[in-house]
């Protein structure tokens, strides 16, 4: 009798076991490699109901032109040197994107300006959720590797 007990203690125990572990939620897919995690914490998609493939979308339809609710916003490189030098904006390509490979987020995110008024900064333009995406996308898309 006390052999039966412990075989079914030795399926029981487990069996009770794997509710509790699945039960904390859907498991989050980790972000791609080179994406820094302070920039894409999951908290901050998920608090809106994003996640990262929604993510990407977001940002391309912001990178593209083609966001409902920022129609106007062009995205465009704020390339002058100084604060004396009078804003210059340039369209981003691979060629002006292979400058900031490898480089702090945010040295990116500072030079992103609107091309119809380069001294608005698009950080203070679009939302917070959509200007990670945003850059979430750039990062992806252009293999920039950025570092946080």
């Amino acid at each position: 009798m006390e052999r039966t007990n412990r075989t079914q203690l030795r399926w029981v125990v487990p069996l009770a076991v794997l509710p509790i572990l699945f039960s904390a939620g859907q498991a989050s897919p980790d972000p791609p490699i080179g994406v820094p995690p302070n920039l894409l914490d999951q908290g901050a998609f998920n608090s809106s109901g994003l996640t990262l493939d929604d993510a990407y979308a977001l940002g391309r339809s912001i990178y593209s032109g083609r966001y409902r609710k920022r129609r106007g916003v062009e995205v465009c490189l704020n390339m002058s040197r100084g604060s004396d030098e009078p804003p210059s904006a340039a369209e981003p390509s691979r060629d002006v994107l292979k400058l900031f490979v490898g480089v702090p987020i945010l040295v990116l995110t500072t030079r992103l300006v609107d091309c119809n008024e380069p001294k608005s900064q698009l950080a203070l333009v679009l939302s917070r959720n959509e200007f990670r995406a945003l850059v979430y996308f750039m990062n992806k898309r252009f293999h920039l590797r950025l570092e946080s």
